[in-house]
């Protein structure tokens, strides 16, 4: 096996100063996915179309390829092992691929098929301490296990059928969680009580938020069926205390956070698209970084999101792309600098984006007071403020003479149902060190009782970055006709700061369906979009 290698010959398009840039595949790849990064930096990614694997080294800017043995494989996931060494699910062929360390060798492994002759169907790929690697099978509805020592595979039946699994992340004690996308589930694995070909170990449930829930039908049973608040659940991270999983929904625009502990979920909204061909934002990959910030790939946002959770404050920045459409991103990862990449599969391209340094202060400020409102009478309309203020730019930046509000929440792709939300005035202007407040009004008609988390942002143009902090609202009593609700908001929110800066390419509305193999069983999934 021959590796080729490219230096990259595009200029880095540029979204912010030292922000984010992006960097063109060599002729001839195409259709990078699934993306990762090693203790030395480097990041490596499948490429789908042109069946091969990638790695880019930054410092030279240099990209390496290695072609896959297996023709039109489908490479889907990748992960770096302790030893350095390369894997990768191939979902056509049902395989698991490795790319030795400090060599060009792919060798290839065919994971058996389970009781029921079913194909694997690998997805995720995941290396833990001991160098074995679990994998996902989408297909045959199980989980896998990879020894590599003795070149051997054990398999772990999910006790619900129709789960699809598609990713795992391991916990501080060795066991892991995983993602059910068709059950709208995730599950808990304690890997000492795994039985090869049996269910012994695995705990899977459907988190319940009770102002979200829905009912769902096993395809093949209706007669089963499961209530979840999950919509097909994807990618699933821990935050670094091991507290807390934070779970990206594909067919919606929220992500969710789920408290181990107390098991109570809490679902959180992307801003919404403003296109009519792509609604929801699908958010999809997902990391955190050192600091507990979390980072989504909006699929078909074209943005990349940075949550805080400790402010819920939320950055979310757009992809300059293609000019055919959006750039297609699903997955990110965060490199050992902090620097978050992803990869864009219509762009035939990968991203840096470099954070803002922890404290920095540049930029537009958004925030809401006061921080505590209720409401007791019926008929009543809750109001409060929304502040803005521009402050701190470099030297040399052009400065942003206005800011349009706006709000997300509620349904499946953001829009407000049952409930309106105006600004007054929606669009305000901004002076440098100025602070500019409107008054935000919320309406209610036959929105169900319930706790609901608002996304209030501010953006400077259709193309710029987009600010936002979180309004929480819990509604009491059953839902009215007249809008004769009672309702308490709590204001959760507080002041999201990073520099603003100059406009990306703008988004176009026509863009091709991404070409994916029909898994036998899918019904809500990452593969049917």
């Amino acid at each position: 096996m021959v590796a080729s290698s490219y230096n990259s010959s595009t200029s880095p398009i540029v979204l912010a100063p030292d922000s984010l840039e992006t960097f063109d595949l060599p002729n001839g790849s195409a259709g990078p996915w699934g993306i990762t990064s090693d203790r030395f930096g480097r990041i490596w990614f499948v490429e789908e179309s042109s069946n091969q694997i990638g790695m880019f080294d930054s410092s030279r800017e240099n990209f390496t390829e290695y072609n896959i043995p297996t023709k039109n494989s489908l490479p889907e996931m990748i992960a770096v092992d302790n030893s350095g060494n390369v894997w990768f699910s191939e979902l056509n062929p049902s395989q698991l691929g490795e790319l030795k360390a400090g060599t060009s060798a792919i060798v290839e492994y065919k994971i058996p098929k389970n009781s029921e002759n079913l194909a694997c169907g690998p997805i995720g790929v995941t290396p833990d301490p001991s160098g074995n690697i679990w994998i996902t099978c989408e297909f045959s509805n199980q989980i896998d296990e990879f020894i590599p020592q003795r070149e051997a595979f054990l398999s772990f039946d999910l006790p619900v059928f129709f789960s699809a699994p598609l990713d795992i992340v391991l916990d501080h004690s060795g066991n892991f969680w995983f993602t059910a996308a068709d059950s709208g589930m995730i599950g808990y694995v304690k890997v000492s009580d795994l039985k090869n070909g049996t269910s012994n170990g695995i705990n899977e449930f459907a988190p319940i938020n009770q102002t979200y829930a829905e009912t769902i039908t096993n395809p093949d049973s209706p007669s089963e069926t499961v209530t979840t608040s999950l919509s097909t659940p994807s990618e699933i991270a821990l935050s670094p205390d091991g507290s807390t999983l934070w779970i990206t929904e594909h067919t919606a625009s929220s992500f969710d956070k789920y408290e181990i502990s107390s098991k109570t979920l809490v679902k959180y909204w992307t801003t919404q698209t403003g296109s009519s061909q792509y609604p929801d934002s699908l958010p999809n990959g997902i990391a955190i970084d050192k600091n507990g910030i979390v980072w989504i790939a909006e699929h078909y946002g074209n943005r990349v999101a940075e949550f805080d959770p400790e402010t819920e404050e939320m950055i979310e920045y757009p992809i300059p792309c293609c000019s055919t459409g959006i750039a297609g991103t699903l997955y990110l990862t965060v490199a050992s600098d902090g620097a978050v990449w992803f990869s864009e599969f219509y762009g035939n391209a990968i991203g840096e984006l470099k954070p803002s340094p922890p404290g920095a202060n540049d930029g537009l400020s958004v925030s809401i007071s006061p921080s505590l409102l209720g409401m007791n009478s019926t008929g009543s309309t809750l109001k409060t403020s929304v502040s803005l203020i521009l402050q701190n730019f470099s030297k040399g930046e052009q400065l942003i003479s206005n800011a349009t509000l706006e709000a997300s929440g509620i349904s499946s792709n953001g829009t407000l149902t049952n409930c309106m939300v105006s600004f007054e005035p929606s669009t305000l202007s901004l002076s440098e060190n100025g602070k500019n407040t409107s008054v935000l009004t919320i309406e209610t008609s036959g929105l169900k009782a319930g706790t609901y988390y608002l996304t209030i942002s501010a953006r400077t143009s259709p193309q710029s970055l987009i600010y936002s902090t979180i309004l929480k609202v819990t509604v009491f009593g059953a839902p009215q006709p007249d809008r004769s609700l009672l309702i308490k908001g709590i204001i959760l929110g507080g002041v999201a700061s990073v520099a603003v800066v100059g406009l990306m390419a703008v988004y176009l509305a026509r863009t091709r369906k991404i070409r994916r193999a029909s898994a036998p069983r899918r019904s809500r999934s990452l593969r049917n979009r």
